[in-house]
């Protein structure tokens, strides 16, 4: 059963429009994040310098307590179905928020069991895959070493629907754990709400009355 909400947090944000230094700057980031490029001098996968990033900005991000050593890090499935040696970035990221310290472990803890439609591939939100579709192709492997939190890292969030999905099964599996959402790149598709790259928040993923997911903010 899906949740009604889930709690969530993002450092960064993201502008598919607008002309502005920023914006294009945003952009040119959230597609180097999702191929976890080299950059950089010395040359370091662009998940390690986020995940560095964050924890030198911890005492400006709303969501420090969130993290730490007794929280479980659990990367969020790709919407494809996991091929040996393919590139999965939210694992990066959680293997290397680890090695930041801002985690205590990180644990494939889901797997995709069936392929969904890319969330980037749908031209407008109803073209999206909803809560339910990630839900139904969504199965727990693996157990939870510890008890304490379970903390899902995900690249980029835009109305938080696989997020919210895969925390629902988890809390199937593993009820009484106490479950948030993070994603580094949070989305915004109005022009007008983007401000700067780095603004990082927190806030909740809610589910509608129509099975659609609204973010705020």
């Amino acid at each position: 059963m899906l949740l009604a909400d889930l709690e969530f947090a993002s450092y960064l944000s993201y502008a598919p429009r607008g002309d502005s230094d920023e914006a294009k700057r945003s952009r040119n980031l959230t597609y180097a994040l999702k191929a976890d490029r080299v950059v950089g001098d010395p040359p370091l996968p662009l998940s390690t310098i986020l995940a560095r990033h964050l924890q030198r900005a911890l005492d400006r991000v709303p969501f420090a307590a969130w993290l730490g050593p007794t929280v479980t890090l659990v990367p969020v499935p790709k919407s494809s179905l996991m091929q040996r040696g393919t590139l999965w970035v939210p694992q990066r990221l959680a293997d290397a928020m680890v090695d930041a310290g801002l985690g205590g472990e990180s644990l494939d803890l889901l797997r995709r069991i069936e392929a969904v439609r890319k969330s980037a591939f749908g031209a407008t939100i109803a073209d999206r895959p909803r809560a339910d579709d990630h839900y139904r192709t969504l199965s727990v492997e693996g157990v939870l070493g510890r008890p304490g939190s379970i903390l899902l890292v995900d690249d980029v969030i835009t109305t938080g629907a696989s997020l919210l999905a895969a925390a629902s099964r988890l809390a199937e599996a593993f009820p009484g754990v106490r479950l948030r959402g993070f994603a580094f790149i949070r989305t915004l598709s109005n022009p007008a709400d983007f401000a700067a790259l780095e603004s990082p928040c927190s806030g909740t993923v809610r589910l509608q009355p129509n099975g659609r997911t609204q973010r705020e903010p």
